[in-house]
């Protein structure tokens, strides 16, 4: 995130510095869209011509197909009149002879101003009877030949008229063909400016794609400079912060490996250590018995030690932990760089396709635009070619118009001018009034020509008064881009230069850059494989520090379970002490109580030594009870039950002095057995179980036996034994003696 904050900062400095070159190269690409556009519009205006032309040319096939039915239609009625007129030819050729017949056989006929209608009417005469018909009078041939005058003087009469026509419309056509001439003039004069104007469009044209070419290569290698120095400027810096991260990786990694070897080290200490421990508990169970005063403190040292071993060991699996966490986040940011550098890598390759792209389409539109004014160049010089040709058909048919209307203006002149015409002018009348026809027929055909062209020349000029707009439109751009296309000539060498050392220059780089990344990338695997060694070797740690830890944990259990046992000993050890303590407290007293007893006895000896021999056989045989000390014990060593102690109820009898000393003698070696015992039942082996909590604690019990004394009867002492039987302190005669025998719980 932050290369990519870092990158778009940079870029955003560059487009700030190159905003100028930006701004004119969106112009440039404004005023080549509209370029496009107004060349898109004259494409269609000339699909627009070319299927206008392509009609136009239709009708005027339609219109020369009927001009020629027209024209085969007025040959077959031309020949109908060429037909009739040979025919009146031919009557007038043998009327003609008639009448000259007639003039050479009348000789009384002078040559009055009669003599033609004379001749004339005998040649009618003679020819209707050389006919076979009969002669006819005088009267009849002057009739006849009245209306032959008559009918020859209606038909000069029209062809007069016709003749006026004639040239009343030749006078017309002529002001139509000034007229035409002048729009020739015009229309050829427009032409020219329009091909100068053409060709000055194309040059433009031309000159403007070179343009546009050099000022979009010079765009499309402004921003390949501008990228390739982008790239080279953040290539540099990934190969800076991979160095970094090297170097950080390297510098991790050396107190890593000493860790690693610490913890290898730690592992073995710990082992021998296990090992010592364990060496160490056996000599505790060992020791048990010589240990349990100094148990206690040594057993806290120990554990605080195992404690601090492992809250250390903990603390540095942590660390361990850490180290990994931020190892692989590393690792994870360079491959995420390194995946964010091969996307970009990749959206700047399609960037430099699409723009190879689109500078093949450019080309191509530029190939299809200089294509289409080829054509629309080839269109303009075919249509002025007919021009031309139609021109020259116009010339001719002005020509023969002309010289056609100056024969019949002679031919006119020479009939006003003449005597009545002959055979041989009315004949070339006839040839006149058919050439006149025929030059009619041919104006015709002209002027509906004349009409086509000038069709065409209304649709060239206006397509001319379009491309005219276009080109008023062109050249003024072109006038505002002149200065521009100045500078940019003035600067596109320069900037080309520049480029090529550019191009060479980041080539270079780039392929420094590639082999420097490819070693990064190296380094990278290389790395890679050392995380994962060292993520292999930290597993291993791990599952040896788990072993360990595991070990320790169970080793901290057993000696919390032994330190609980020890307790539980100690606890049971103080309260056998305080039995113990008890016990000799109640040896003690009993001890002085039968000192007391033993006193008493051997200073009431004497006096009852008499009385005693007569009391023997009154003692009863189960009066007499040993006390015991009980001891719990199963013969293992261990105390099963708390010791009880049986009391001898006392008895009424005469103790000798040898029964006093066989009692003194019991009394002691009891006592010191019982402590003996018990000392043995104190210094038992750790196995010794604790006695149930609800049992009480064990107190000897002691009765009084009473004695008689020497003032007293044998009534008296009887009475004395049963009530001393019967109460626990007896009165002040009676003496309490016990003695204390330890027992064996053999039972």
């Amino acid at each position: 995130s932050r290369a990519a904050s870092a990158a778009q900062e940079r870029y955003e400095k560059e487009v700030v510095l190159h905003g100028a070159d930006v701004e004119a190269l969106r112009t440039a690409r404004a005023q080549l869209s509209s370029a496009s556009g107004r060349l898109r519009g004259a494409q269609e205006e000339a699909a627009r011509s070319s299927m206008e032309l392509a009609r136009r040319r239709a009708d005027v096939e339609q219109q020369q197909q009927a001009q020629k039915e027209e024209v085969a239609r007025l040959a077959s009625r031309v020949e109908e009149l060429q037909q009739q007129n040979s025919l009146l030819h031919s009557q007038l050729e043998t009327v003609s002879q008639q009448m000259l017949a007639a003039v050479k056989t009348s000789a009384s006929i002078s040559g009055s101003s009669s003599s033609g209608a004379a001749a004339t009417a005998a040649a009618v005469a003679a020819g209707t009877a050389a006919d076979g018909q009969p002669e006819p009078g005088i009267e009849d041939g002057s009739e006849r030949l009245l209306e032959l005058l008559r009918f020859m003087r209606r038909e000069k009469e029209i062809a007069e008229t016709r003749l006026e026509v004639s040239q009343a419309e030749g006078v017309r056509q002529k002001h139509r063909v000034t007229q035409l001439e002048r729009q020739l003039a015009d229309t050829q004069s427009s032409l020219a400016t329009q091909r100068e104007s053409v060709q000055l469009n194309a040059k433009s044209l031309a000159q403007h794609g070179e343009l546009m070419q050099k000022v979009e290569t010079l765009s499309i290698l402004t921003e390949s400079n501008r990228q390739l120095r982008d790239d080279k400027q953040r290539l540099q810096q990934q190969l800076q912060q991979e160095q970094a991260k090297v170097r950080k990786l390297e510098g991790d990694i050396s107190p890593l490996q000493e860790a690693n070897r610490e913890l290898c080290e730690r592992n073995g200490a710990l082992q021998a250590e296990k090992r010592a421990g364990d060496e160490e508990l056996k000599r505790w169970r060992a020791r048990a018995q010589q240990l349990l005063g100094q148990q206690k403190a040594s057993e806290s040292e120990e554990s605080r030690r195992v404690q601090a071993e492992r809250e250390a060991a903990a603390r540095r699996a942590q660390q361990l932990h850490e180290e990994t966490a931020k190892l692989r986040a590393e690792v994870s940011r360079l491959s995420a760089s390194l995946g964010t550098s091969q996307s970009q890598a990749v959206s700047l390759r399609a960037d430099v396709a699409r723009v190879s792209a689109e500078r093949d389409e450019l080309k191509r539109q530029a190939e299809t635009r200089a294509e289409d004014i080829a054509d629309k160049v080839k269109t303009i010089n075919q249509v002025k070619k007919i021009g031309r040709r139609y021109k020259a058909q116009y010339e001719e048919l002005k020509a023969l118009h002309d010289q056609l209307v100056a024969e019949r203006a002679q031919q006119g002149s020479e009939v006003a001018a003449g005597p009545p015409p002959g055979p041989e002018a009315q004949a070339q009348a006839q040839a006149s009034q058919q050439a006149s026809a025929q030059t009619q027929a041919e104006l015709q055909q002209a002027e509906a020509r004349v009409r086509a062209l000038e069709t065409q020349l209304e649709t060239a000029q206006q397509a001319l008064r379009v491309r005219d707009s276009e080109l008023e439109s062109l050249r003024a751009e072109a006038s505002g881009r002149g200065r521009a296309e100045e500078a940019l000539r003035a600067q596109l060498g320069e900037k080309d230069e520049k480029a090529r050392k550019m191009l060479l220059a980041a080539r270079n780089k780039i392929t420094q850059l590639n082999a420097s990344r490819e070693q990064l990338s190296r380094q990278c695997e290389v790395l890679r494989e050392r995380l994962a060694a060292q993520d292999a070797t930290r597993e291993e740690l791990e599952g040896r520090l788990n072993a360990l830890r595991s070990q320790y944990e169970l080793r901290i259990s057993r000696l919390d379970l032994q330190l609980q046992q020890q307790q539980q000993m100690q606890q049971q050890q103080q309260q056998q002490m305080q039995q113990r303590q008890q016990l000799q407290q109640q040896q003690q007293l009993m001890q002085q109580q039968e000192q007391q007893q033993q006193q008493q006895q051997q200073e009431g000896r004497d006096d009852s030594m008499d009385g005693g021999k007569a009391l023997d056989g009154q003692r009863p045989s189960d009066s007499q009870r040993s006390m015991a000390l009980k001891s719990s014990t199963s013969g293992s060593g261990g105390l099963d039950a708390p010791p009880t102690v049986n009391i001898i109820k006392p008895t009424q009898m005469v103790a000798t002095s040898s029964t006093a000393s066989t009692a003194s003698t019991a009394s002691s070696p009891s006592s010191s057995s019982s402590s003996s015992s018990a000392t043995t039942v104190t210094s038992a082996g750790p196995k010794a179980v604790p006695a149930p909590k609800s049992k009480a604690t064990p107190r000897a019990s002691i009765r009084p036996m009473v004695t008689p004394t020497a003032a007293s009867s044998s009534s008296s002492s009887g009475s004395g034994s049963a009530s001393g039987s019967s109460s626990s302190g007896g009165g002040s005669s009676l003496t309490p003696t016990a003695t204390v025998m330890p027992m064996e719980s053999n039972e």
